[in-house]
């Protein structure tokens, strides 16, 4: 019987590990010879054969404390491999066959490795799962870089199953050189379709406290994680990336001038209003390029975009009649780029001497964009469509799911008079139940479901009728 050092797995939302990583930073040589030695004694006297994982609590004083054997494989076992350079799914099969172990003890780990858990969840909204079809899935490859996945461009996330998509596991010398590794592969993870927790996981993993080492169970609520960031918040770039997939989209045409996959060959730099005008003006006396949107200089063409009430407008003209580069302006800025690559949905671009890679697909009107490990939707609109204004203060009338489940207990009736914040109603999914309060005090005027229905997500699931 053999210890395989350990796993920290302290990073948890909803008590459910989300990061993994070995060796641990809380263990010194002692006390990890001490807990391998209790884990090795467990397996013993219990009689235990084949891979197990023994967990256990570890206080601030290097107390630890039995907490349960796992008579399996874990989800985290990729890490120990990493350290180990062993095969456990391997080893499991040949201990099941009756064969004895091909190694040893191990002297000592080999570097340090970091598992992430690729969730189709969003963490903004308390970690609810998010359901629906994978529009594009595109995992990180290099160097220390493994994903373990069974998921593809065209599958869908259902609500009968566990959110998970993917499991990162990045590997380095040091614990350093593992955590550089692992914010550079999840900036390089591209997932559409659904909301996933690639950002988020991002976002703990750049912690100060987490890169000290300083991981207890309650790390997310310690430091306040994940951030409210501003939900329309999108960069310039991300418009203008739009901007140029839905002009494409729409003529059909490549915007580079070679068929969609030609290079540009100048950097783009920011570029002043009054030097834009002034390069139009120049061109204005030559029929050619003055013919459309496409021709140097040509009026543009404006695409216009709704991300929350907030309306957007991006307006791209050629730069000049050298093929070296477009135009485009968001409100007060413009912004010159030079189109590397568009083919398919993928677009990069060459500005303020950067390279910026893009990925976009289109539902509808619904751009979704991944950029640099974030994604952003997008509804692509005219320019006075005011169809999504609304007047500022309305009292709203009804509740929504904000996804697939099933309704599990109904609290109140049609004509029910209910308060501010009572609850409603339940649902279940994914293993979860979710509590629906009453938005405002009133009387139930509609409850269009029962217990046991199966909600699609965007379905009203209550409407209130104010007491005004």
């Amino acid at each position: 019987c053999v210890h395989l050092g350990e796993r920290e797995c302290s990073v948890q939302r909803r008590h459910q590990k989300i990061i993994e990583e070995s060796p641990s930073p809380a263990l010194t040589s002692e006390l990890r010879e001490r807990m391998g030695a209790a884990a090795v004694a467990a397996a013993r006297a219990s009689g235990y054969v084949n891979a197990g994982t023994v967990e256990f609590l570890v206080d601030e004083r290097g107390e630890f404390y039995f907490l349960e054997m796992n008579t399996r494989l874990q989800v985290e076992h990729p890490v120990t491999e990493s350290v180990t350079g062993l095969d456990l799914v391997r080893a499991q099969i040949r201990v099941a066959a009756g064969e004895p172990l091909d190694f040893t003890q191990p002297a000592q780990l080999r570097g340090h490795a970091i598992e992430c858990r690729i969730y189709a969840e969003d963490a903004a909204t308390g970690f609810l799962p998010s359901i629906g079809q994978l529009t594009l899935f595109e995992a990180p490859t290099g160097p220390g870089v493994r994903n373990d996945t069974g998921v593809a461009a065209g599958d869908t996330v259902h609500i009968y199953y566990d959110p998970m998509l993917a499991k990162l596991i990045c590997s380095g010398e040091t614990r350093a050189a593992a955590i550089e590794r692992t914010l550079a592969a999840l900036s390089r993870f591209a997932v559409l379709g659904v909301t996933t927790n690639v950002g988020f996981l991002a976002e703990v993993i750049a912690h100060p406290e987490f890169r000290a080492g300083r991981t207890f169970t309650d790390f997310l609520t310690a430091h306040g994680l994940p951030a409210q960031a501003d939900p329309v918040a999108v960069p310039d770039t991300v418009l203008i990336a739009a901007a140029t997939f839905a002009t494409a989209e729409s003529s059909r045409i490549g915007l580079s001038g070679h068929g969609g996959g030609g290079k540009m060959q100048a950097d783009a730099t920011r570029v002043s209003a009054d030097e834009m005008t002034e390069r139009k003006a120049s061109a204005a006396s030559d029929p050619w390029l003055r013919l459309g949107p496409w021709r140097p200089a040509g009026s543009g063409i404006e695409q216009c975009f709704r991300v929350g009430k907030e309306t957007h407008t991006v307006q791209l003209t050629r730069a000049g009649g050298d093929n070296r580069g477009w135009l485009a302006r968001h409100g007060d800025t413009a912004l010159g780029f030079a189109i590397e690559r568009l083919r398919g949905n993928e677009l990069t671009i060459r500005a303020n001497g950067r390279t910026l890679r893009f990925l976009g697909v289109k539902q509808g009107t619904q751009w979704e964009l991944w950029h640099e490990g974030q994604c952003y939707r997008l509804a692509e609109t005219g320019a006075l469509d005011l169809s999504h204004h609304t007047v500022g203060g309305a009292e709203e009338t009804s509740l929504t799911a904000p996804m697939p489940g099933v309704v599990v207990k109904l609290l109140v009736a049609e004509g029910d008079h209910v308060e501010e914040r009572q609850r409603v109603l339940v649902l279940e999914a994914m293993k979860m139940e979710l509590g629906f309060d009453a938005p405002h005090s009133g009387t139930v005027k509609r409850l269009p479901y029962k217990v046991g229905d199966l909600v699609p997500a965007g379905a009203t699931l209550l409407e209130i009728e104010s007491a005004d």
